[in-house]
């Protein structure tokens, strides 16, 4: 069915904004839906790790990355601030391509879009796999002018060595420290060490799965640079992605 549904482009890619503690838009990441025809949507969660198995995951993140770019050059007549920038999910399958770099390369060269407003997100389990190689391709992307986030922070083994050995900008704490965070001191001493330590290595921080006040609160309070959630704005598709802007 999913290589029915890559074959037949049942897919579709949708945009959350993320936004500054001053509650200003500022980024977006690019979220892959699978919508077949006459039937239920498929969660994410069930078939990205079928497409990680077999391979399909490589043809679809191609996919997801020209999509993005596209997005991001349609979106350059709205009125979104300068550094807007669209951030895109990669798969450690995608960063062990011979050719990842030469096809990152392509795409912006087909759709003209600007790496300076592009961010990878990886997680750590994608980087360790290889740390020499993933320190070459994020040293050659981040000379390309692209972002590098390090995704689901919180949820692995995140080191302070580990992090220090890749050319990161950005860490991205998991929606699993944030959820609860109002009632939970430990879940807020492990975020204002997360944060602390992002400052101190100048790196940007990105709070997802925000969903309320307190939430929002906690984290303002405690200096996280951007957030990200359902208590800000959903996932959605492209046009309706601009009625928002436009709003």
């Amino acid at each position: 069915a999913l290589q029915r549904g890559v074959k037949n482009e049942e897919f579709s890619l949708y945009l959350q904004p993320q936004f500054t503690r001053d509650g200003a838009i500022c980024s977006a990441e690019s979220l892959i839906r699978w919508l077949p025809p006459g039937k239920d949507p498929v969660s994410p969660g069930a078939f990205i790790p079928i497409a990680e198995s077999t391979g399909l995951i490589v043809q679809l993140g191609e996919w997801v990355l020209k999509k993005a770019c596209q997005y991001q050059v349609e979106l350059k007549s709205l009125h979104l601030p300068e550094s807007f920038s669209i951030g895109v999910n990669i798969s450690a399958r995608q960063l062990v391509e011979e050719d990842f770099i030469d096809k990152v390369n392509q795409i912006l060269l087909q759709t003209g879009a600007d790496p300076e407003h592009l961010k990878f997100e990886l997680t750590e389990t994608c980087l360790v796999q290889d740390i020499d190689r993933a320190k070459y391709i994020l040293g050659r992307l981040r000379k390309m002018g692209l972002r590098i986030e390090l995704d689901d922070f919180g949820t692995g083994y995140s080191s302070l060595n580990s992090i220090n050995n890749f050319p990161l900008t950005a860490l991205k704490l998991d929606r699993s420290l944030i959820n609860g965070i109002e009632k939970k001191d430990s879940k807020k001493a492990i975020v204002n060490a997360a944060l602390a330590m992002s400052r101190a290595m100048s790196l940007s921080s990105i709070a997802e799965g925000v969903e309320t006040v307190g939430q929002v609160e906690f984290l303002t309070r405690a200096g996280c640079d951007m957030f990200q959630g359902y208590y800000f704005a959903k996932p959605m598709p492209f046009q309706e992605f601009t009625n928002f802007i436009n709003q």
